[in-house]
């Protein structure tokens, strides 16, 4: 049996980061992680590193898939630019490689349509693992935008095995050799 693929994916975020832990196509763990922020960005930074350090610990991840972000807020950008740096070079310090995704690849591996909304990206990942239907619906849209970085974070991950060669891909490819 071959060795299934265990994918570290976030949905990267100054306030709230959404993790998700696949291994190939099988939802093992997923949550929001409230990244504490203060005054300075360095703490930011710090509470990110605690995250990912016992992230890759306890799940110990062949790969981390990241989803690029483009805020049009400066402020917010410098932040999340920062966030984003921080998360590799932990990554690389782990020895994880990572891979990154535009929003847009991910919405079109995921719902085949580079232009769906959050809200079919999350009916999509919900159709697919009917546990997280629970966290589709809200009376409040604060609850709304918190479960989205899950449901984020699952496409990130589902766009990684979306993009890696099939092994009969591969085989049909190479089989030439044989004629």
């Amino acid at each position: 049996m071959a060795k299934r693929t265990k994918i570290l994916a976030i949905d990267p975020g100054t306030r709230d980061m959404g993790v998700a832990f696949l291994e190939d196509d099988v939802l093992q763990d997923y949550g929001v992680k409230s990244v504490r922020r203060g005054p300075k960005a360095r703490d930011l930074l710090l509470s990110l590193e605690n995250i990912l350090t016992r992230l890759i610990q306890e799940k110990q991840p062949d790969v981390i898939a990241l989803e690029q972000n483009h805020f049009s807020h400066i402020k917010q950008n410098l932040l999340l630019t920062l966030t984003v740096a921080k998360l590799k070079a932990i990554a690389k310090r782990c020895n994880v490689p990572v891979e990154e995704y535009a929003p847009n690849t991910v919405r079109k591996a995921v719902c085949n349509n580079g232009n769906a909304t959050k809200r079919q990206l999350a009916q999509v990942v919900a159709a697919r693992y009917t546990e997280l239907n629970a966290y589709l619906e809200s009376n409040r849209r604060w609850r709304e935008r918190y479960y989205q970085n899950i449901f984020d974070a699952i496409a990130v991950g589902l766009t990684f095995l979306a993009h890696q060669p099939k092994d009969d891909e591969w085989t049909d490819s190479n089989s030439t050799a044989d004629r």
